[in-house]
């Protein structure tokens, strides 16, 4: 098996500075059709064999393309004793470019950078999979990296040091990060210096990092990364972003909570009027919600996501509440209404179609499984709408599975893998037959 001093030594960047270990195939990746005690697929190094798993990238998601995945072992010629490796195979070749013999691995997109962490040291990896530098590291699960790499001619480390007040919030580059001092957000560059004081709540940066947008007592601001000029919005809260989108909010003269979209560079594409405003797979369609959008909790509401959702896992599952007073509906950029304000839950199922639902109710809920909120809709009857509005006529039961086939659609797939599921569909009369 070979050693990690011998590994770096043949991944060393000064002896590679012209290769690009994502184009050789150096440890090619076997799936067995048996598995073996140690995984599901092998690579061979020297002689010996190495048995691996692929991390499910839903919970272990290492980049935002899944051109990289990491890999677990506990295959015992490792010689990691009790502590499984693990590494990274490159989609691109189907090859091994990180060897799983680090206790733990992050990956800094941005910055081009793998940190793998073993004995008490970070060894710092390009996206090239050549090795870097090490430095000491008392943690494994240290979040703050020390440096970045310029993936260009120069083949530049960059180092990154800010003073230890400062906790890492969001990298936007190579040299300038969102931090954290006390319980508030700042921006500051590599070196240290202070662009942005630490004086606000929220900060979302757009994706060309030309425009950031900040909460401050109850206020929001455009901020221009270029100028550093300031500009005042109308609203009160930055709520989240999504697909290019900034939702906001603000309270008209009854106190009410009144949501809207702005896109990244600030102009308005929702005015903010709406009781609630959720996301679409298209940028020209939205879910709106009228009514009172609140979760409300209840012991009621508890048993039943107790009997029909808690899936009996050792990960922890909590029920925030149930959305009780309103209906969804669809509107287009133009506040079109495309489908009317009635129904419990509306879902995109295909580039296509909506499933809508009438009479369910909708549960949110901590899912530990996937470590974050979900949604599940329980019982109602459900329709398939076109994207126009029009209603097919048909009325279902029938699990989602047998629906996809049913519909015969050939994007179906490709979509699904480019949105969110939104909601666990359960109808609990299937479910006691």
């Amino acid at each position: 098996m070979l050693s990690l001093d011998n590994f770096l030594e043949l991944r060393n960047l000064k002896n590679n500075l012209n290769k690009d270990f994502t184009n050789k195939i150096e440890y090619p990746i076997n799936k067995l059709n048996k598995p073996v005690n140690y995984g599901n697929y092998q690579f061979k190094v020297n002689k010996s064999k190495i048995s691996f798993n692929i991390l499910n990238h839903h919970s272990h998601s290492i980049s935002s393309d899944d051109r990289f995945q990491l890999i677990t072992s506990y295959d015992p010629k490792l010689n990691l004793g009790r502590r499984n490796g693990q590494g990274i195979i490159c989609a691109d070749n189907n090859n091994i470019l990180i060897l799983p013999i680090f206790y733990s691995i992050r990956f800094f997109e941005k910055l081009n950078i793998f940190v793998c962490y073993f004995d008490d040291l970070h060894y710092y990896f390009d996206i090239k999979g050549r090795y870097l530098k090490s430095v000491k590291g008392s943690s494994e699960h240290n979040k703050s990296p020390q440096f970045a790499f310029l993936n260009d001619d120069s083949q530049t480390i960059v180092k990154i040091d800010f003073p230890q007040e400062y906790i890492l919030h969001q990298i936007l580059s190579y040299n300038m990060f969102v931090v954290k001092k006390d319980t508030f957000l700042g921006i500051i560059n590599n070196s240290g210096k202070i662009l942005l004081e630490c004086l606000y709540e929220k900060i979302i940066v757009n994706e060309a990092n030309s425009y950031a947008f900040l909460q401050k007592n109850n206020s929001v601001y455009k901020l221009n990364l270029k100028t550093f000029d300031k500009q005042q919005l109308q609203f009160q809260e930055i709520i989240d972003s999504k697909k290019g989108f900034i939702k906001v909010q603000r309270k008209d003269q009854f106190r009410l909570k009144r949501y809207g979209l702005i896109n990244e560079i600030g102009e308005t594409v929702l005015k903010a009027e709406y009781d609630f405003i959720d996301y679409n797979y298209t940028n020209d369609r939205f879910k709106v919600f009228s009514g009172n959008y609140s979760w409300n909790w209840s012991k009621a509401s508890d048993d039943v996501f107790m009997k029909y959702i808690l899936d009996g896992s050792w990960n922890y599952m909590e029920l925030h509440g149930t959305l009780d007073n309103g209906k969804w509906g669809i509107i287009d950029s133009n506040n079109k209404l495309i489908l009317d304000y009635k129904y419990d839950w509306i879902e995109e199922f295909s580039e296509t179609y909506y499933l809508i639902n009438i009479g369910g109710k909708l549960y949110n809920y901590y899912d530990g499984n996937v470590r974050r909120d979900c949604l599940a809709i329980i019982d109602g009857k459900w329709n398939i709408s076109d994207k126009n509005g029009t209603i097919i006529n048909k009325t279902f039961t029938a699990d989602i599975e047998s629906l996809r086939k049913e519909l015969k659609s050939s994007k179906i797939k490709k979509f699904f893998k480019s949105t969110d599921v939104k909601a666990l569909k359960i109808n609990t009369l299937q479910q006691h037959a």
